[in-house]
């Protein structure tokens, strides 16, 4: 697992998607947090998922979370992150801090 060492400094946002087939944008709410430094994706169900940044996101095309682990991106509130999985119905957590 890799660490990353990072401060909070305008607080954060959390919260869960049902993540399916579809790509979705990874945003606590309808919009991006303004002024975002921070995302963090949680794998909560038993099949892996798929991050990357472009909409047309596929399994075949995206970066692999596996079951139970979570990944950290430095990001900023201007870059969007897609989310995408296999089958439908998958809890996926999520949080944007800045």
């Amino acid at each position: 697992m890799v660490r990353a060492n990072f401060m909070i400094e305008t607080g954060g946002l959390s919260g869960a998607l049902s993540l399916g087939t579809t790509a979705l944008e990874v945003m606590v709410g309808g919009l991006r947090l303004k002024g975002r430094r921070f995302v963090g994706i949680y794998n909560n169900s038993d099949v892996v998922i798929y991050y990357g940044w472009v909409k047309d996101i596929t399994t075949s095309t995206g970066f692999p979370i596996q079951p139970t682990e979570k990944v950290m991106i430095e990001t900023n509130d201007r870059v969007k992150i897609y989310l995408i999985a296999g089958s439908s119905s998958n809890d996926v957590r999520i949080f944007e801090a800045g």
